[in-house]
């Protein structure tokens, strides 16, 4: 609570102010004082306060303020590399590709790459090869990113000028895929085998990706996100939020969390790079916290599942020794350091849950999550929810991988197993926290669209039937799992996520109660303002 002569920075007045499941009713005023909440009350409440003498008065007739919504799973800096060039979502077959190839190459001089993103696989007839690509433009090096971005497709001009012409010594579950005669097809699955190719086309400035990543930010803010969390981080992204730091704030509060590696190899981070990157960055970025891989995705066929899939594959982890990745967790664990676990395939959830069981645990032990958890059956479920774990979720993308009619690659590997596909509801009702995210660019960064599609579990627009429609959340849990669960992964319960005297002001506000408007009209809700510690951004 504020004392009497309290001056505040901010006052903010609304219809009505969200405080929450277990918060007070009533609430339509809020009074923020250095960057925090410190008081609430009704509007004649605010009448009385008092503002400071550069402070200011917002008045949102018919708005329904809530916490800040935060999205703690995104890849800004290295997304925007990825979503360069033409986006290839809506092609659908060979034919398009070419299509939409051929314009590309019109515009451009031979020998200049050609950079695509957000290709589905069921565009090709069976993998993804280069001859269409090699068709659409045989005089300009093509390199096209799948829409998961853990695979790609280049052309045979790109795959010259990378130096690649049969298979190379990569790590894990990564691959040039052959030709029975050993020549590559152009289909480079995960990181380190697309980092091949990669790492042959141009690269942006650091100013054009100093105006892209702030535009980005920006486009997040005016959403309602007040912070995200970047599950990767290098040397570019320090430059990167240097240079915009040196000119303007940052409109939105970035976490940055290096990747350990199966395998450290040039560029990687090793074990004490990570624990000496701990807590350095700009005014409104940090670096916290380690990103793990244990598998990769099921249209690739490198999640890492209980049972293979109907193409005999997903049937190993990303780590050629996931004891290995038990004890680095177990390592950074007992340096304080808190982690984020992708794992899509069960037995890569199970394998994680069964590392953080072991944990010793305390008031002050950093918390460990499991990004992604696709699939699941009852008994993991109930493991989940025992282990402590935090269920980092992104149900947008389960849900547009499901397809309208089941047909895509996703659904023919898993088979009948398309029951235990993003089992969010039953996740918290068996007890575990969960947090909803975009992983951006992967999934729409609209935390609007990700609460629409959990609550309705089918795409917005489309004609699907719902996936698993008794996985579908309320309101109420689906602004949880942007406000308060994501607090809990940080462990700053009651400091995010919530509006509470002594929480930091991040407050999105809605035109209407997000809470009251049907899913459908969730989207079209506009978002009135966005506050960052009390500045409007």
């Amino acid at each position: 609570m504020s004392s009497p002569d309290t001056e505040f920075d901010l006052i903010l007045t609304a219809k009505r102010i969200d405080t929450g499941e277990h918060g007070p009713t009533g609430v339509t005023a809020i009074g923020v004082h250095s960057g925090e909440v410190a008081e609430l009350g009704s509007g004649d409440d605010a009448d009385r306060w008092r503002l400071s003498e550069n402070g200011e008065h917002h008045h949102f007739a018919g708005a329904t303020v809530s916490a800040g919504l935060s999205d703690p799973h995104t890849h800004p800096v290295h997304g925007l590399l990825g979503v360069r060039g033409i986006d290839l979502g809506e092609v659908r077959d060979t034919d398009q590709l070419v299509s939409a190839l051929s314009a590309e190459a019109a515009r451009l001089k031979a020998s200049e790459w050609i950079i695509g993103w957000n290709l589905r696989p069921e565009a090709f007839a069976g993998d993804p090869a280069r001859e269409p690509l090699d068709l659409g433009s045989p005089k300009n090096p093509v390199f096209i990113r799948l829409f998961d971005f853990h695979a790609a497709v280049a052309s045979s001009l790109a795959l010259q000028a990378a130096g690649v012409f049969g298979a190379a010594d990569l790590p894990g579950t990564a691959e040039v895929v052959l030709t029975p005669d050993g020549t590559p097809t152009g289909y480079l699955k995960e990181f380190a085998a697309m980092k091949l190719v990669e790492s042959a086309a141009p690269v942006q400035s650091v100013r054009e990706r100093a105006d892209a990543l702030l535009a980005l930010f920006q486009q997040m803010a005016a959403t309602g996100i007040t912070s995200t969390h970047s599950l990767t981080y290098d040397a570019s992204c320090a430059e990167t939020l240097e240079l915009i730091e040196s000119e303007t704030e940052l409109p939105l509060r970035v976490r940055f969390s290096p990747v350990y590696r199966n395998e450290v190899r040039d560029g990687d981070y090793s074990y004490d790079e990570i624990i000496a990157l701990q807590g350095h960055g700009g005014r409104n970025w940090s670096i916290e916290g380690v990103k793990f891989f244990l598998d990769g995705t099921v249209e690739n066929g490198t999640a890492w599942l209980q049972e293979a899939d109907a193409l005999g594959e997903s049937v190993r982890s990303v780590w050629d020794d996931p004891e290995r990745y038990s004890e680095a967790l177990r390592a950074f664990h007992a340096a304080g350091i808190a982690s984020a676990t992708h794992a899509i395939g069960d037995a890569a959830v199970r394998h994680a849950l069964d590392v953080i069981a072991s944990l010793p645990t305390s008031a002050d032990a950093p918390r460990h999550r499991i990004e992604h958890v696709e699939i699941a059956d009852d008994d993991l479920v109930r493991e989940f929810a025992e282990s402590g774990a935090i269920a980092s979720m992104q149900p947008g993308i389960s849900i547009m991988s499901f397809g309208a009619d089941g047909s895509n690659h996703f659904m023919h590997r898993l088979g009948d197993r398309h029951e235990q596909i993003a089992r969010v509801r039953s996740f918290i009702e068996a007890g575990a926290v969960v947090a909803f995210g975009s992983d951006w660019p992967i999934g729409p960064s609209d935390p609007r669209v990700v609460m629409a599609m959990a609550r309705t579990r089918r795409a917005l627009g489309g004609d699907m039937e719902p996936l698993l429609p008794d996985e579908a959340v309320t309101a109420r849990q689906a602004l949880a799992a942007y406000t308060e669960s994501v607090a809990k992964i940080y462990g700053a319960d009651g400091v995010e996520g919530v509006i509470a005297p002594g929480a930091r002001a991040d407050l999105t506000v809605f035109a209407a109660d997000p809470l009251t408007a049907p899913p459908e009209e969730l989207v079209s809700i506009a978002v009135k303002a966005t506050f960052v510690a009390g500045r409007r951004v």
